[in-house]
């Protein structure tokens, strides 16, 4: 009699197509990105009970109004030739262990449409569907409303002799563009703005990827002790724009496992201007090497070709303040090349403590390896790897660095 293999396959909705499209969280969860849901499945039974999380066209967001001869300058070109009103899950990220009111992990999940929303795992064991707590692309819309936003409308126009206005990319639920309103009933909801002005809003608010940090403990403004601080969580959300905002996860103070609308604990924390184009892939790594001075490291990838590798001190990086001074640049390891970054993954040498290592995937298919000596800022490039034929999709260390699996869109292959 044969034994049973010890491999198990899964039945998706459909194929994973983006980057990092799998992810295992530390509550021992798998989820899976394919097309417009996320599945969450238990890797000891793949084909058993699993959660599941269906994205849909994002509600219209007013970023003001332009001329309708406007519409088909170069910047907004792309913008109103738009008809996806299907979006797809593009990029994923558990949070770590502990940050869900139920002492589990949260799952913040990135659109094709470039909107993210935090998700937590249902209460009721008869609910399949995971539960959106936060809509992080409707609270950076409402601070650049306060902010990027204010006074760049053209405020000195007569609103009676305003030419045709509509707005651009407005769709309701069901994908279908609003019908244009009076101008003057248009104009109360935003400004009339350039064309450029509109573009630029819009990359602004076009978020490509996410990424989790390790748990925290930093300082704030009411407990500026960050060895008695609540542990705390940093959501990096990469965007078109070559900037990352950062978003402020508190580790809920107690655990329940009832429904309940108690809301989770969020708040922006800051920008940092990592790159000049888009940000395609992030990775953050915690170092303990030093005990009294633990260190957080995080590698970023950009459309551009450049990877950059930012470091904070873990015990300094207040929670209300992450910019270019909590987050320093310690080495752009790679510039500005022909060939997009497409993903990045990050370990600890198993050997020396003080020493990271780095792993570059690019859409050519092939994988860069580097060995960076955090205390002695020394990077050196350990070599470079025809691996695939198409872009590299994932990256995933394993036996403390000792060996490292790749994917890419067709072929699979240890290194």
């Amino acid at each position: 009699m044969s034994c049973p293999s010890p491999l198990q396959s899964a039945m998706l909705m459909g194929a994973p197509c983006f980057p990092n499209a799998i992810a295992w969280s530390d509550e021992n969860l798998i989820a899976v990105a394919s097309g417009h849901i996320v599945t969450i499945l238990r890797p000891d039974s793949p084909n058993g009970p699993r959660g599941l999380i269906q994205v849909f066209p994002g509600g219209p967001r007013i970023l003001g109004f332009v001329e309708r001869t406007d519409l088909l300058s170069g910047g907004l070109l792309p913008t109103a030739l738009y008809r996806d009103d299907k979006p797809v899950v593009r990029s994923i990220s558990w949070s770590p262990l502990g940050m869900a009111s139920n002492s589990g992990c949260l799952i913040a999940i990135c659109t094709s449409e470039g909107h993210v929303k935090v998700y937590r795992p249902p209460f009721c064991d008869f609910c399949a569907e995971w539960v959106e707590v936060v809509d992080i692309t409707e609270m950076l819309f409402k601070y650049f409303q306060c902010t990027r936003f204010r006074g760049t409308g053209v405020s000195s126009l007569n609103f009676s002799k305003v030419p045709s206005v509509r707005p651009c990319l407005l769709k309701s639920a069901s994908g279908q563009a609003d019908s244009v309103t009076p101008n003057d009933e248009l104009l109360k909801k935003g400004p009339l703005i350039s064309a450029e002005e509109y573009a630029s809003r819009t990359v602004m608010l076009y978020s490509l990827v996410v990424s989790w940090s390790p748990l925290l403990c930093v300082a704030s403004e009411f407990c500026p002790d960050p060895y008695t601080s609540a542990p705390v969580s940093l959501l990096a959300v990469g965007g078109k724009s070559g900037e990352i905002s950062f978003w402020r996860f508190d580790q809920p103070d107690c655990y329940t496992i009832e429904e309940t609308k108690a809301p989770t604990a969020v708040k922006f924390a800051g920008f940092l201007q990592a790159h000049n184009s888009w940000i395609t892939t992030m990775s953050w790594l915690l170092f303990a090497f030093d005990s009294s001075n633990p260190l957080l490291v995080l590698a970023t990838g950009s459309s551009d070709g450049s990877v950059k590798v930012w470091l904070g001190d873990k015990n300094n990086l207040k929670s209300s303040e992450v910019d270019q001074t909590s987050l320093l640049l310690l080495k752009e390891v790679i510039t500005v090349n022909a060939v997009p970054v497409s993903v990045l993954s990050v370990t600890l040498h198993a050997q020396y403590p003080s020493k990271m290592l780095l792993a570059i995937g690019k859409c050519s298919g092939s994988i860069e390896i580097w060995l960076c000596d955090i205390s002695s800022k020394e990077f050196d490039k350990l070599g470079s790897y025809d691996a695939h034929y198409y872009a590299v999709t994932g990256l995933a260390w394993a036996f403390g660095g000792r060996f490292l699996c790749s994917c890419s869109q067709v072929l699979f292959s240890f290194n």
